[in-house]
């Protein structure tokens, strides 16, 4: 179980972090995607096979928790994935340091510590559920409020924004982690605690980081070519030709970075312009996968195995 599943979760997010690169319908993705998929229908027989599996499966015939477990996917995804692009951003657009950039997270990363404690209190007296489809809210919001992030964003703005952001993953995680174990018995509890970090960590969380590299590469890659077909006063020759067309062809891994030794101050211009409007597009795409999580939250029930 152990060795299939870590070929799984192995090829499946070299697959998704490499599509871009190297051509959704490349033989390297599609095999990568095949192995997978292999890999996934071994485990799922292995594991319905033996005495004593690595994943009690038996744990998703709960309806709340299969609910729950896919909830967790798209939050592990839209938490590391939005980390992971608001970082980069400060870091290679705005000129921030890694340190830096650090700082700017941790006020957010202490808000949702505390918020936790609160929300944890709050699902033991209210509907989880309501609390749940409000942080989901929430957080579908700030992930559409990061779309405005820009070339002028203050420090000042950009801790607004991940303090907002992880406010709406506080208050909902603690609900969703309290229904989604409603209705197991007591020794499968811990089993049940694992599996969802599991999922939001280790399955949402890669997928999202995965997903974000290949979506900026490929949106960066977008809008750059956009803006050189307007331009008459770039002499293409050479290697700067060479990038170009593999670009426009999505071959031989080039990415949009690969220019920014052999453009002028104009160019470099608007490579960082460029790169904020792909920015932007992962935000918006991260903003539907929040909101996309509310759907599957309405099917949970109250105190129901």
């Amino acid at each position: 179980g152990l060795v299939t599943l870590s070929i799984f979760l192995t090829a499946f997010l070299l697959a998704l972090s490499r599509g871009a690169q190297e051509g959704w319908s490349s033989a390297t993705i599609l095999s990568l995607f095949l192995g997978a998929a292999l890999s996934l229908a071994i485990f799922l027989w292995v594991e319905t096979s033996v005495k004593e599996p690595l994943v009690d499966l038996d744990l998703y015939r709960n309806l709340n928790f299969s609910i729950g477990s896919l909830i967790g996917v798209f939050f592990g995804l839209s938490l590391l994935s939005s980390i992971f692009l608001v970082s980069l951003f400060v870091q290679d657009l705005l000129g921030y340091t890694p340190r830096e950039a650090g700082l700017l997270m941790a006020p957010g990363a202490g808000i949702m510590g505390v918020g936790m404690l609160f929300s944890g209190r709050l699902s033991d007296r209210w509907d989880p559920r309501f609390l749940l489809v409000g942080g989901l809210s929430l957080l579908g919001a700030s992930a559409y409020w990061l779309t405005f992030l820009d070339l002028r964003a203050s420090a000042g703005l950009i801790v607004a924004m991940m303090v907002f952001r992880n406010l709406g993953l506080a208050i909902a995680w603690s609900p969703l982690m309290t229904i989604s174990l409603t209705g197991l018995s007591r020794e499968r509890v811990g089993m049940g605690t694992g599996l969802l970090n599991i999922v939001r960590q280790g399955i949402g969380g890669s997928m999202g980081v995965a997903l974000a590299a290949s979506i900026l590469v490929s949106r960066h890659r977008f809008h750059l070519l956009d803006q050189m077909k307007g331009l008459r006063t770039w002499n293409w020759e050479g290697k700067a030709a060479d990038i170009f067309h593999s670009l426009q062809n999505g071959t031989n891994g080039a990415k949009p970075s690969d220019l920014h030794s052999l453009v002028s101050a104009q160019g470099e211009t608007i490579l960082k312009n460029t790169a904020a409007i792909a920015y932007h597009d992962c935000f918006l795409v991260i903003t539907c996968i929040s909101l996309l999580a509310i759907v599957p939250a309405l099917f949970l029930k109250k105190g129901q195995g």
